[in-house]
């Protein structure tokens, strides 16, 4: 099963990064231009895309590619499909879809992984007050 709430963490990670941080209202997969809820799939600050950088780094290099390809140059973006990013990769489609699961799976590893140790450091803050 895919994880979704990675795969819109993802997607608002690329449309940060193919905008370089300036956009106002995206169409992003099936989002139409100005919808009311269009900024909610743009991070509100840097944070959370430093923190999609911060897990992409702990990725093994194909991991890291696999990601990139997919949601800054791929399907995710509405540029190609999978299917091309397969053949240029010179992989069989479905290897590759395991390959794009697998690198989602830990890029939701490494932000729960942050997540959870930011929350242990804010516990620590807060007993120490």
């Amino acid at each position: 099963m895919r994880l979704r709430w990675v795969m819109r963490r993802l997607r608002e990670w690329a449309a940060w990064i193919d905008s370089e941080g300036q956009i106002k209202s995206p169409a992003l997969d099936g989002m139409p231009v100005a919808a009311a809820n269009a900024e909610a799939w743009i991070p509100k600050d840097y944070r959370l895309a430093r923190e999609v950088h911060a897990a992409l780094r702990k990725l093994s290099p194909d991991d890291r590619v696999t990601i990139v390809l997919v949601y800054v140059t791929g399907p995710r973006s509405n540029k190609v499909h999978l299917t091309d990013i397969a053949d240029w990769c010179d992989l069989d489609v479905e290897v590759f879809r395991k390959r794009v699961t697998r690198a989602e799976y830990k890029v939701a590893e490494a932000l729960d992984t942050a997540r959870m140790r930011q929350d242990a450091a804010n516990d620590a803050a807060k007993a120490a007050a």
